[in-house]
């Protein structure tokens, strides 16, 4: 019931093994992973829906890092496929979060699930050529496009405008297109929000 559900934990554990290629990371991640499975199946009462609250916010750091994991000599074959069915419910379930909408500024309960959607769609496309990959390839380029010609985000409070000028730089950069850098929304951000 935490925010972000166990995918925050699970999220660092790939992270580290990534780094590291110390096994133990990888099979926790697969652990926190099935673990998030079982408390998704009891259909829990936590805000925010039963995978835990915003864990949508995390889907873009668990698929580059369960693209390592899954490379684990430690890992079973069925171990792998396991894990990839659960992240591709999880997503299934939560990727209609990041579609666009229309020609407005996007906040970060946009781009978070957008953002994942781009690593999520780059796997399961690139990995599987699953037709889910390429429509949230879609939904991630229809959010990202438009917020890449704007320098404002929906919200101008706290940290929330942070994580949606992050989210366009890193889709940006992952996708190797740098119009947001290009077009001088960075820089216009860099000195306006300063």
């Amino acid at each position: 019931g935490v925010h972000t559900g166990l995918f925050h934990y699970a999220g660092s554990l790939g992270t580290n093994y990534a780094l590291t290629r110390r096994p133990e990371y990888a099979e926790m991640f697969v652990w926190m992973i099935q673990r998030a499975y079982r408390h998704y199946q009891s259909k829990p009462t936590t805000y925010g829906g039963p995978w835990g609250m915003d864990s949508d916010f995390r889907i873009h750091s668990i698929f580059p890092a369960w693209d390592a994991v899954e490379e684990c000599p430690a890992l079973t074959d069925a171990q792998r496929l396991d894990v990839t069915k659960i992240l591709h419910l999880w997503v299934s379930d939560l990727a209609h979060k990041g579609v666009a909408h229309g020609q407005k500024v996007r906040f970060n309960h946009t781009t978070f699930p957008a953002l994942g959607c781009h690593f999520a769609g780059e796997y399961f496309w690139n990995h599987y050529r699953a037709w889910q990959g390429r429509l949230w390839l879609e939904q991630a380029r229809e959010v990202f496009d438009f917020q890449s010609q704007t320098f404002k985000p929906h919200c101008d409070c706290n940290s929330y405008q942070w994580l949606t000028l992050q989210h366009v730089m890193l889709y940006n950069l992952a996708i190797g297109r740098l119009d947001y850098f290009a077009n001088g929304l960075a820089e216009r951000n860099a000195r306006y929000l300063i």
